[in-house]
């Protein structure tokens, strides 16, 4: 049962996308400005009745969450400021929930912003067809992962999800005061060191192999790569003649 309803307490439009030191992208020491992103107000509601009922089932959970950009940050945020040193590096989503427990899910849910977008809006299609195409390669992202037997197989839908995160503040209708931030390799890492993502999930977000972080996130950037060579087509457009938004 819903106690306060689904409510959206900000306006995305009207927040300013801060500069950050481009050399400090991945210092932990770099404060969160940025607004986390919020999620769509259907799968606000879900989470939030299926951490209130009871003998709720863990895979149910884990499918709502990592199916929404903005419930996925918000989970990887909140562990990486309340989970121990392990589990704040984790990108599992079901780790991480059996982790901080149906309690901190449920504040999370009751949290967390939704999109305001006027329905039928075309920044409210947009932002739908960025999220489904975001899904669809998380998804076969996932499918490459197990079919190469890779331990990371989990993982690998929330690189495939979060791969194009460097669009998120155009599509919201952020506000950016800095040039650079229109390039998507160079957003993504401000938003990644900002919300401090896992570290698994760097060369992902960023977008390139050269000093990368890990053999994992190398790894995982190489599966990411191969689905979106076979699921994104150069003449799909995001509802516009512009071009589009998977490079």
């Amino acid at each position: 049962m819903l106690e306060n309803g689904t409510r959206s307490k900000s306006h995305p439009g009207t927040e300013v996308f801060p500069v950050i030191d481009r050399n400090a992208i991945f210092r932990d020491s770099i404060p969160s400005s940025i607004p986390l992103p919020p999620a769509m107000p259907e799968a606000v509601m879900r989470l939030q009745l299926l951490a209130s009922s009871h003998g709720v089932d863990l895979h149910t959970l884990t499918e709502v969450v990592r199916n929404d950009i903005g419930l996925t940050v918000q989970l990887l945020h909140i562990a990486a400021l309340e989970a121990g040193p392990r589990s704040s590096q984790s990108a599992n989503i079901a780790e991480l929930i059996v982790h901080l427990g149906l309690d901190r899910l449920r504040q999370l849910a009751e949290t967390t912003d939704v999109v305001s977008f006027s329905s039928g809006s075309l920044k409210a299609r947009r932002w739908q067809l960025f999220c489904m195409q975001a899904r669809s390669l998380g998804r076969f992202t996932e499918e490459l992962a197990w079919k190469a037997s890779s331990s990371d197989a989990n993982v690998a839908f929330v690189a495939g999800l979060l791969r194009h995160l460097g669009s998120v503040p155009s599509l919201l209708g952020w506000d950016s005061s800095d040039e650079e931030s229109q390039d998507e390799g160079e957003t993504g890492c401000r938003l990644f060191a900002a919300w401090h993502l896992p570290c698994i999930l760097a060369d992902v977000v960023r977008g390139g192999a050269n000093d990368s972080s890990s053999q994992r996130s190398r790894s995982l950037l190489s599966l990411v790569e191969a689905a979106e060579q076979q699921t994104w087509r150069p003449d799909t457009q995001a509802c516009t003649n512009s071009t589009p938004m998977f490079r």
